[in-house]
Order: C-alpha cells, then sequence, then structure tokens
C-alpha cells in the first residue's frame, strides 16, 4: 500500500466517524424535536379540534393563517352558568412527551396572548367581557397539582376580535421541580368571569397572532433514556481521529524507513554484480 492510498483510506475513515453521530442525532431530533428548534422559549399554543369539536394545546403554532371570520379556527366559550361556559386542557395531552424536552430558562417571559370576540350584549351598562385564565401545575405527575395561578383577562365586548397580551405569575424555579424522569404536566382552564349574556370566541387558526401561553423554559435536544449513554459523543470522535491521525503519522514514518531501508539493501547488491560482471569482461 503506497502513501497517497494509505493516507485516503484513513481520511475516509475519519470523515464517516465524525458524520455519523450527526446523522444519528439528526434523526433523533426529526423524530422529537419535530418543528421546535433547540433553544427557542416553550410555548404552548391553543389549538381546536375540529373533528371532536374541542379545545387543546399543542407545541407548534398552527400551519395556515385563517382568517378571523373562519369557524374552523373559532372555538367558543358559552356565558357563565352554561354547560360550555368553562374549558379545561392538558399539557402535554400525549402521555410520550414530558418536559424532559425542555428546560427552565429564566430570561423566557411567562406570558400570554388571546385573540378573543365577544359579541356586543343587549341592554347592559357594562359591556367587559372577563375570561379567568387558570394554570395548574404537577411536578411529580401524579395527578397532584402543586402550583395554581390565576390571572382575569378583561377585554371589550363590541363584537370584535381584540388581542389581549400580559405576563403570567409563573417563574423559571419553579418549573425547575418538575421530576426529571417521568416530566410535569400542567392543566389550563378557561371559564367566563362576567355575568354578561353573550358567548366568547377564542381564535386558534392564525400563525401570524396565534392564541398561546409562554412558561419560562426553552428547548433543549432531547435525548431518550434508552440512548443516553449509547450514543457517539463528539469528544469521543474527536478523540478517535486524533488517534487515528497519529497512527498514519506512525504507518508513514514505518513504511517511509521500511522504503529506505529496502533501498539501501539493493544498492550494495547492484555494485558487486557490476563489479563481478567488469572482471569477466576483462578475462575475456
Amino acid at each position: 500500500m503506497t502513501a497517497s492510498v494509505l493516507f485516503r483510506s484513513i481520511l475516509a475513515l475519519m470523515i464517516a466517524l465524525m458524520i455519523a453521530p450527526l446523522i444519528m442525532d439528526g434523526a433523533v431530533s426529526g423524530q422529537i424535536d419535530g418543528a421546535v428548534k433547540v433553544g427557542e422559549p416553550l410555548h404552548i399554543y391553543f389549538r381546536k379540534d375540529v373533528a371532536q369539536q374541542m379545545l387543546y394545546l399543542h407545541f407548534y403554532k398552527p400551519a395556515g393563517n385563517l382568517p378571523l371570520t373562519d369557524t374552523s379556527s373559532r372555538f367558543i366559550i358559552e356565558r357563565k352558568g352554561a354547560p360550555n361556559s368553562t374549558s379545561v386542557v392538558f399539557f402535554p395531552r400525549d402521555t410520550n412527551s414530558n418536559f424532559l424536552q425542555f428546560e427552565p430558562n429564566a430570561s423566557v417571559a411567562p406570558e400570554y396572548q388571546f385573540m378573543l370576540f365577544a359579541a356586543t350584549p343587549q341592554n347592559a351598562s357594562n359591556n367587559k367581557a372577563k375570561l379567568q385564565l387558570i394554570i395548574e401545575i404537577d411536578y411529580q405527575r401524579d395527578n397532584v397539582y402543586d402550583k395554581r395561578s390565576a390571572t382575569t383577562l378583561v377585554f371589550d365586548a363590541n363584537s370584535t376580535f381584540v388581542k389581549v397580551k400580559g405576563r403570567l405569575p409563573i417563574d423559571a424555579y419553579e418549573l425547575s421541580k418538575f421530576d426529571g424522569k417521568r416530566g410535569g404536566k400542567v392543566r389550563v382552564t378557561l371559564a367566563r368571569a362576567d355575568d354578561l349574556d353573550t358567548i366568547v370566541v377564542l381564535h386558534c387558526g392564525s400563525s401570524k397572532d396565534p392564541s398561546y401561553i409562554q412558561l419560562p423554559c426553552s428547548k433543549y435536544r432531547y435525548v431518550p433514556s434508552d440512548r443516553k449513554g449509547g450514543g457517539v459523543s463528539p469528544f469521543l470522535v474527536l478523540g478517535i481521529g486524533v488517534a487515528v491521525v497519529v497512527v498514519f503519522f506512525i504507518g508513514l514514518k514505518l513504511l517511509n524507513w521500511k522504503t529506505g531501508k529496502e533501498a539501501k539493501d539493493e544498492a550494495p547488491a547492484r555494485r558487486r554484480s557490476g563489479k563481478r560482471w567488469s572482471k569477466k569482461g576483462k578475462g575475456r
């Protein structure tokens, strides 16, 4: 094997070793991260299940930008005392998902944003609609809610959509109490807190102005428990690369030494062969 062939072989091996963990990580992140990029704040978007006519929470904002008049993106909250005056939703809804995918981040503001509509009530002296937003946190995921915070959303009941924004009384320290293995759970309640005889509509279908709550967390690259310790560490790849380079130079050194030694061994033999030929020539 020549030096150039040896060099190319080792270089190909090094590239393969470096690319392999990246491909593995990409496959995992593609399955788990989805559309949520590493480092992004934890948004929990309100979505409407059109088939079941119910509200739910999701990692991702709506894919389209449905107009406010589109009924498929509207979720109706009835007047106080009616059967549908309160909506309770959970996050995460999927039992295979948990807060191992997120880490507390005090630089992320805990806030909310809602696109809300309240029809103008008849013969009402007060046209202020009110929704109570209740967020409850289950740290151990044992269906015991350890933290409760409540905020009242106040907006005009004037038959037009309004954007309601504000801060949530939740800090990153509270979210750091989530169980690291089982993850935590959040229960969100929206309930009518006014006495107006009119409906309230929550718009859930706009990627431009979505309805969401944002917790003081950010996304990080989550590795499932069955892969922890079994993945290829970048430091391991670097160590293997350095070892391969060292072996390459040692092999190249030995190859050059062997080639030089063979050249030295052949040179005296050729000179001796030449002398014998000249003596025979003189004798003739």
